[in-house]
């Protein structure tokens, strides 16, 4: 019986020990799943860069180049254990702990050893492998079966998971293609596995995506967001952009605009003129500029959200450049 109890308590301080180290091994062997694109498109002089169904954090920059870059992020929202070889896993080496297990896991007592191949598992350490692979040949059925689990989680260690995840991912279409004088980029999820699509009001979007675009200053723009925030900064061309939930925000040169701003609920922040009125039992506002003869057209329109349009600032004087000391006199 006393040898009974020192076992058990020599196996209660083993899994004691490594309690804290073995989680935060854990936890630093997870990560997010992600898949990385960029392309590049010819764009017409003068054309339109159109999004349909974007859906995440969608940022536009103007830059100086005839053509159109198109970075896209798309990246889980849970965390995955990554794929490691064997003999790298894990960073828990403490002989202390490891050793009695596997004794343990030999002990006449077959609790005894139901408890030791079930701790076995849970170290990722590349020294548990061959005693639970002689676990498999134990009398009792728990213990083979505990065993046999174990060893499907070391070997995979998650990257079944994971490739699953990169494949739901990979479910997921951003398109990017020349219509005419339009460049095109649209979102779909024909392979992404949830019923009905992600829309803007449902929960049940559990990735995120993130693009990043580089375009001709002048062209003009017109985005169809789903929900999230969208960012333009640098465009002088006309802009044309509706968000159902997120917020809107523009960086805009210092110009003449013709502002035809709403939001359903939420707020309009302006640095140009215009008007400001609220709208439905002031949940909403609404913002309309003073329109002129060569003003750029701004048509934004947001359901539950915030617009933000802002100039584009600059220092009001260049600093002075001293000029190199002479020699000393």
């Amino acid at each position: 019986m006393r040898r009974h109890i020192s076992v058990f308590v020599s196996l209660w301080l083993s899994v004691f020990v490594l309690n804290t180290s073995l989680l935060r091994a854990y936890d630093e062997t997870k990560s997010k799943a992600q898949v990385t694109k960029t392309e590049r498109v010819d764009f017409p002089p003068g054309g339109t860069l159109r999004l349909n169904s974007s859906i995440g954090e969608l940022t536009i920059q103007g830059w100086d180049r005839p053509d159109v870059e198109i970075t896209t992020i798309k990246t889980t929202k849970a965390a995955y254990p990554r794929a490691v070889e064997p003999q790298a896993l894990g960073e828990i080496k403490d002989p202390r702990a490891i050793e009695p297990l596997i004794a343990a896991s030999k002990d006449a007592d077959v609790k005894v050893r139901r408890r030791a191949v079930q701790a076995l598992g849970e170290i990722k350490d590349s020294r548990v492998v061959e005693p639970l692979i002689a676990a498999r040949n134990d009398t009792d059925s728990n213990v083979r079966a505990l065993a046999g689990k174990a060893l499907a989680e070391i070997t995979d260690n998650g990257s079944q998971e994971r490739e699953k995840a990169i494949q739901n991912l990979n479910g997921i279409s951003i398109k990017a293609e020349r219509r005419g004088d339009e460049v095109v980029i649209t979102t779909e999820y024909p392979g992404y596995p949830v019923f009905p699509p992600p829309r803007a009001w449902h929960n049940n979007v559990n990735f995120d995506i993130e693009y990043r675009i580089s375009a001709p200053r002048n062209a003009r723009l017109v985005v169809d967001q789903e929900a999230g925030e969208v960012h333009v900064d640098e465009m002088a061309g006309d802009i044309r952009a509706t968000v159902l939930k997120g917020a809107l925000t523009l960086r805009l040169p210092d110009d003449s605009y013709a502002i035809d701003a709403k939001s359903d609920v939420g707020s309009i922040f302006s640095d140009f003129p215009g008007q400001q009125r609220s709208r439905r039992l002031h949940l909403g506002t609404q913002f309309a500029g003073q329109p002129s003869p060569a003003a750029h057209k701004l048509y934004l329109r947001v359901g539950f959200g915030d617009i933000a349009i802002t100039k584009i600032r600059k220092a009001p004087y260049a600093l002075p450049v001293n000029p190199p000391a002479g020699p000393k006199q």
